[in-house]
Formats: structure tokens, C-alpha cells, sequence
């Protein structure tokens, strides 16, 4: 048996369940075993949650049973746990990628560790491989029975108090100033609207969030960067 692992953002990423289902696929790839996806609790968030701590673990397994053998934790060797390899792949690697780079290494370590899997498979795959991922995505991924219960006493609580409601939780706020890499070039991003999305960030982020700014100065619009500048200066999060 060969196992395959890979670690998963914490539950505070929307990525986490890009990377699982990614994850799911590249094992079908290597026809691997899947070792139930580890997250990662040591990100800026510092979630302890474990996948069964969000997802139906067991409803997981079996759903994609017919695609991958899914493993809750590694076999022991010697009364041990096993080791596994860790090393990493290049982003939006592809099926031949996968079979190239990994294949060789399975047969060696018989169990591998993935990290840093963000992005890591590409999205020109066959179409037996975006349906695998959309099975994992929309059917096999399903919230815990303890977290779709807390969401349901809450969308009943907002029903009580409105017809019209929206609910937002909003950690992490990303600004990415200047021009569409590989769009149209001359559409910038303007100071004045982006100080205002900035003073709308801040009044909807949680307290303790995060608003990311990256500003690209190296393109004709790029003088603004010194507008921004004197327009944060003022800027605070609560």
C-alpha cells in the first residue's frame, strides 16, 4: 500500500477545501491511498480544529470509496506509526507531473507528506479528474453534524429578527493594486475608490482580522502608489 498525505490550510481559508479536494485527486492520480487531510494550526489564524472537528469524516471516506481508499491515520510499522517523506511539488503541476515526480518516491517511502499544498495541481486536467474533483467538492465534503446544527440556530436567529438578512465573517480582506496581470492594462486601480473599499473593509473585517495590500508600481499608474502612501497614513484597523 502506498500512502499519500497532504496538508490542508486551516479552516479559516476558503483553500481548505481546494486543497483536500485536490489532495483526493492526486492520490487517484498516483492510485494512492489518502491519508485523511492534516490542517495546518500553524497559520496566522492559529486554528486548532481537525478535519473531523468540521467535516463528516466518516460520510467522506464512504462516499469516495469507489475513487480512493481514504485512511483515517497511518499504519504502524513495528508497533509504530510510519514515517512519512515530506517533500513538495511545483504549483499547478499536472497528472504526468504528479506520476513523474511522485511515483518514484512512493515506491521508496511507501508513505509521502505533501506541505505547503496550495495550489498544487493544475486546472487543465481531464474531465474524469474535475468531475472526481467536484464529487469531493460538492457531495463528499459535508459540515459535521455539531457545525450544521450552530449554523442553523443561527440562520434562525437572524430569520427572527428580519426577513432580509446577510451574514458575513470576514477575516482576511485581500487588495491587489494596480492592473489584471494579463488583462487590460490601461484599467488601473484608482486611489480614491480603493481608500473607500479600504474604510468599508475595515468596518465589516472581525476584530483581530487582516487586510492585505500589494501594490504593483511598475506599470504607468504607478505614481499613485505615492497617493496611497499619504492616504494610508491615516488608515487604522479597529
Amino acid at each position: 500500500m502506498h500512502v499519500f498525505s497532504a496538508d490542508s490550510a486551516s479552516c479559516a481559508s476558503f483553500l481548505i477545501l481546494l486543497q483536500i479536494t485536490d489532495a483526493l485527486v492526486a492520490a487517484y492520480i498516483l492510485n494512492a491511498t489518502l491519508l485523511v487531510s492534516k490542517l495546518d494550526q500553524k497559520l496566522f489564524w492559529k486554528d486548532s480544529s481537525n478535519f473531523d472537528e468540521i467535516f463528516d469524516v466518516d460520510w467522506f471516506i464512504s462516499s469516495l470509496s469507489k475513487d480512493v481508499e481514504i485512511i483515517k491515520q497511518l499504519p504502524t510499522k513495528g508497533g509504530k506509526p510510519m514515517s512519512p517523506y515530506s517533500m513538495r511539488v511545483p504549483r499547478k503541476c499536472n497528472a504526468k507531473c504528479y506520476q513523474n515526480r511522485l511515483v518514484p518516491v512512493l515506491n521508496k517511502n511507501i508513505a509521502v507528506q505533501l506541505t505547503k499544498f496550495d495550489y498544487r495541481l493544475s486546472n487543465k486536467l481531464d474531465s474524469n479528474l474535475q468531475k472526481l474533483r467536484c464529487r469531493a467538492n460538492y457531495h463528499a465534503l459535508k459540515f459535521n453534524d455539531l457545525i450544521n446544527e450552530m449554523g442553523k440556530t443561527l440562520v434562525d436567529r437572524m430569520r427572527m429578527k428580519s426577513k432580509h438578512f446577510i451574514a458575513l465573517h470576514l477575516r482576511l480582506v485581500a487588495f491587489n493594486l494596480g492592473y489584471l496581470p494579463g488583462g487590460d492594462k490601461p484599467i488601473i486601480t484608482e486611489s480614491e475608490t480603493t481608500l473607500k473599499a479600504l474604510e468599508v473593509a475595515k468596518s465589516i473585517v472581525v476584530p483581530g482580522g487582516l487586510i492585505s495590500l500589494v501594490v504593483y508600481v511598475g506599470h504607468p499608474g504607478g505614481w499613485l502608489s505615492k497617493t496611497y502612501n499619504n492616504g494610508l497614513s491615516n488608515f487604522r484597523l479597529r
